[in-house]
């Protein structure tokens, strides 16, 4: 399987999203295809063996639209894209012909200039044909001649028709390939208009009589598309504003670093700087990518990947990511990878794909969408047939029109991804990164969260308060023999240990085995040693275990000689760790809301249950095997609970794989961070809540913006049908394309809503 990210212009609603949806997926060989009509792009998995790109990008560009290979992290500027159009059309065998010089100087027309000689076009249109009618001492005689008047309105339609004439080259494709979207609505109403204004001119010009009255609808199709563009425009705008969030690596790529050289330090793009390049920082500079301070020491500003705004301290030695900002003084870094392999590329290239994924109340929408089209023509035809035998011909029409223009299904097709769009981009910047919409969506659901103890509950950083010594032999070869045991594993303990025992030399240890959820072992000078919990050792001396047994409150980790098959206790290190201050918090918190809490952890009973009953979490199970934890989340879903799991280590890995939602903490073990779906990067225990109450923002706002969008609809297409004639109440095309409009406007910036989101730290500052 192969699977390919690319973009998709020409799309308009959700109606061509799920086009292409249904229609791709019917092909043999597609296992899966989401296209996402806010940032226009798409990803598809397929069998290569049975179906290629060129003719996926083939059978697209059949339905009317134009795939192209950018990638999520090489979207172009808006420019850059036009750019590209004019040179292909220069460079085209037909260069110097009149159609290709027309189709440049159309690429050089930009949207405001579509949209302001429109508006502008319109109102003079409204003028030649409402004035006359209802204000004829304002208009100048020779204007109130019919023919003089129509062909003017003719003119002014024609240009202001080819100002908005992708709308008619994309509706009539639309249309002929089978899936007709929001621009077929808008081409068969302005369409119509436009013909029976023609036909209506032909009687004025007396070409044959006419059995209607001579009323032209010239001014409604010029209305009708300046209205569009204008909704189009602002929805883009707003749109564009939040896509920049996520496109910042573009600008980030581009900045200059200065770069160690044979000859000095040189200037280089972000973007070139390979592993291991030694790049210079000066202060009020970004950090260009993830490293190792060399030289220096400086506060940095690492709000830009955590949302935490308070500096943190970093010397010689000292992991700094690209990104932050360096405020006090200049460093000197290595390169641990290459910028493209940074953690912030990282991390925004899986917020462009969350933001790229479907939530799955989007599937539903999808289906609906399928469906509004076909079904607003039928209606519009209905109401056509119905008026025009009840009343006449020209009210019948306007019935037409009217209930084409206003239909929107692009407000529905933008209800569910401009939610999930802010609802990631307000999370990231407050360092919580969700891997894909159904997630987001799915965290509301939430009714226990399963937690661990050390790292997530705890401040994670252990230190050895105290090392019980049996005297079995010298204490200096204890020290040695434990750090030569830890050093290469970057686990809590291993961290407590090596920075306890700095300064003490290695030794060479073989057979070197560490056993997950129990400690390590291995053999120096031949003889086997044991590192760990207490339940990795068997056969231990009574009385050194009741000895432990008054440390209730401490870890416990034990080294043993292994002497034919029996432990021989050498020493014991008492590990503490400290809850952190806003567990109890978080804890109360999630009881307000509903949520049982649990405790999962390895560490020994008395530990757990001490904690426990501090944050007064519902229930907590300790001495847990990674197999533990499994078989716990594997029971508890079985009850019908919706479980998340939230840590941070190498023993949560499996467990946060069987969670139905797993969040890591953004300081955890990286494979803990591959297995999860959110990961809380600032490492801020109030983060688990602000997911579950962002999760329900986000759904709540989909919820609004879809009611909206549909409420909106029902209540436009019957006022458009004549459902409100009795009362005085009936659109005209005009007023029906400002509606229409206004329903796409209303649906985005309902959305912007989220911004106003409040975060519990920004809450409690």
């Amino acid at each position: 399987m192969q699977k390919v990210n690319f973009c998709i212009d020409g799309m308009t609603c959700s109606a061509c999203s799920s086009g292409i949806e249904r229609s791709l997926s019917r092909k043999k060989g597609i296992k899966d295809i989401t296209v996402n009509l806010i940032s226009k792009t798409a990803s598809v998995e397929f069998d290569s063996t049975l179906i290629t790109l060129s003719e996926i990008f083939a059978f697209i560009e059949k339905l009317g639209y134009k795939p192209g290979m950018q990638t999520f992290d090489e979207v172009k500027s808006k420019e850059q894209n036009l750019d590209d159009q004019i040179k292909l059309n220069q460079n085209s065998k037909q260069k110097n012909s009149f159609f290709t010089y027309l189709t440049i100087l159309d690429l050089k027309i930009s949207a405001k200039f579509r949209l302001l000689a429109s508006l502008i076009l319109s109102i003079l249109i409204l003028y030649l044909s409402m004035m006359p009618m209802f204000y004829p001492e304002l208009v100048p005689n020779i204007l109130l001649e019919a023919k003089l008047n129509s062909f003017l309105q003719l003119v002014i339609t024609l240009c202001v028709m080819h100002l908005g004439r992708n709308f008619y080259i994309k509706g009539f494709g639309a249309l002929l390939s089978g899936m007709p979207n929001m621009d077929t609505l808008i081409v068969l109403g302005s369409g119509v208009s436009f013909i029976y204004s023609l036909y209506v001119m032909g009687g004025i010009f007396g070409f044959y009589g006419l059995d209607l009255a001579p009323h032209l609808y010239f001014e409604s199709v010029c209305v009708i598309i300046a209205f569009i563009l204008l909704g189009k425009s602002l929805e883009d705008y707003a749109k564009d504003v939040s896509l920049k969030e996520l496109n910042i690596l573009n600008e980030f790529y581009e900045k200059r670093a200065l770069k160690l050289d044979k000859d000095g330090y040189i200037e280089i793009a972000f973007k070139d700087i390979k592993e291991n390049d030694m790049i210079k920082v000066l202060s009020g500079g970004i950090i260009p990518v993830d490293g190792i301070i060399i030289q220096g020491k400086s506060s940095v500003d690492e709000s830009m990947l955590t949302g935490e705004s308070l500096p943190v301290a970093k010397k010689e030695q000292s992991q700094v990511y690209a990104g932050s900002l360096n405020i006090d003084q200049v460093l000197i870094i290595k390169a641990s990878k290459s910028c493209a392999l940074s953690t912030i590329t990282q991390i925004f290239g899986l917020t462009k794909i969350a933001q790229g994924s479907k939530a799955p109340i989007a599937r539903i929408v999808d289906v609906v969408a399928g469906y509004f089209v076909p079904t607003v023509i039928f209606i519009a035809f209905m109401a056509f047939i119905f008026w025009w035998w009840m009343r006449d011909f020209a009210f019948g029409m306007n019935a037409f029109i009217s209930i084409l223009v206003v239909s929107c299904p692009c407000a529905l097709g933008l209800a569910v991804p401009m939610a999930i769009l802010i609802g990631s981009i307000k999370g990231l910047k407050n360092g919580i990164l969700f891997k894909n919409a159904k997630v987001l969506e799915n965290a509301n659901k939430v009714d226990m969260i399963l937690f661990d103890k050390t790292g997530t509950l705890t401040e994670g950083i252990l230190e050895v308060d105290q090392v019980i010594d049996f005297k079995k032999i010298d204490s200096t070869k204890v020290l040695e023999i434990v750090r030569s045991l830890e050093e290469g594993n970057d686990h809590l303990i291993a961290r407590a240990i090596l920075k306890y025992t700095s300064g003490i030399k290695s030794l060479q240890v073989d057979e070197l085995e560490n056993v997950v959820g129990y400690g390590v072992r291995g053999k120096i000078n031949n003889i086997e040693f044991r590192f760990g919990r207490l339940d990795f050792f068997n056969n231990l001396d009574s009385k050194a275990l009741e000895l432990l047994g008054q440390y209730q409150d401490k870890m416990v980790i034990l080294l043993a000689m292994v002497n034919q098959d029996k432990n021989e206790l050498l020493a014991a290190f008492l590990l503490k760790d400290r809850i952190k201050s806003e567990s109890k918090y978080v804890i109360d918190l999630l009881r307000d809301m509903g949520i049982k809490t649990m405790i999962l952890s390895g560490d020994r009973q008395s530990v757990v249950e001490s904690v426990a009953k501090i944050l007064k979490v519902d229930d907590y199970r300790a001495n847990l095997k990674p197999e533990d934890k499994l078989d716990q989340i594997r029971s508890l879903k079985k009850e019908g609970k919706f479980v998340m799991m939230v840590g941070d280590g190498l023993n949560d890995a499996p467990a946060l794989a069987q969670a139905d939602i797993a969040l890591a903490m953004g300081m955890g073990n990286d494979l803990s961070k591959e297995k999860s779906d959110i990961v809380v990067l600032n490492n801020h225990i109030l983060s688990v809540v602000d997911v579950i109450r962002l999760s329900r923002g986000v759904l709540k706002n989909i919820k609004a913006n879809l009611f909206w969008a549909f409420f909106y609809n029902i209540i436009a297409i019957l006022l458009a049908a004549g459902v409100g004639i009795k009362f005085g109440v009936n659109f005209n095309p005009m007023i029906a394309a400002f509606a229409m409009s206004l329903s796409s406007i209303c649906v985005v910036l309902s959305a912007q809503r989220l911004y106003l989101f409040k975060f519990l730290r920004e809450q409690r500052l």
